[in-house]
């Protein structure tokens, strides 16, 4: 088990309408949690989005993100420091090159 990868990570998106926030909980057991929610921007009122629960394991530099219902998917992935602000992140490049980028809650 990576140890570095366990525990909460979010990623916020706050815009002039619309926020929304998506989170993963990485647990010990080898399980995880994803729930992505939206909220009015000034409301306090989230609509749940997706809520996504199964296994993930790490090898040879790859995170697999397997649900309970859908298919697996898996990436390359790091943790390291912000280079701007220094906080740490959770860095998952997509298929297509993008960087996924969470932050410890």
């Amino acid at each position: 088990m990576v140890t570095a990868l366990l525990g909460v990570w979010v990623q916020d998106d706050t815009g002039p309408v619309l926020t929304s926030r998506k989170r993963y909980h990485f647990k010990p057991d080898g399980s995880y949690e994803f729930v992505f929610t939206s909220r009015n921007t000034g409301s306090r009122e989230e609509k749940l989005l997706v809520r996504e629960e199964g296994r993930f394991t790490v090898e040879a530099g790859r995170l697999t993100i397997s649900p309970r219902a859908g298919r697996s998917r898996s990436f390359p992935w790091r943790v390291e420091k912000d280079p701007y602000v220094g906080d740490v992140r959770l860095v998952m490049v997509l298929p297509d090159g993008t960087l996924d980028v969470y932050y410890r809650e």
